[in-house]
């Protein structure tokens, strides 16, 4: 994660950590939201619904390997996440 900000927009990404905080919320759209720490600190991951729907019993772990994309935005950096999977 502590590699993130050197890596560009686009670049395809591989974290692993703990998942700190699970958000699906009804309003937004099927998308949900992830937190994951390790000890370089932490980052927002996004799932779209495919992804969730595919993922989500991993989503529901401790530990996770999150395989993705690299977004950033106006100075926030975040993973559109691909795959998910518990460690």
């Amino acid at each position: 994660i502590g590699e993130l900000p050197r890596l560009k927009h686009g670049q395809r990404v591989t974290i692993g950590g703990i998942l700190v905080a699970r958000q699906h919320p009804p309003t937004a759209k099927g998308f949900c939201f992830l937190a994951i720490e390790d000890p370089d600190g932490i980052v927002n991951v996004i799932l779209a619904p495919d992804v969730y729907a595919r993922c989500r019993e991993a989503t529901r772990r401790l530990f996770v390997l999150v395989e993705g994309v690299v977004q950033k935005e106006g100075g926030a950096i975040h993973v559109m996440a691909q795959t998910v999977t518990a460690l």
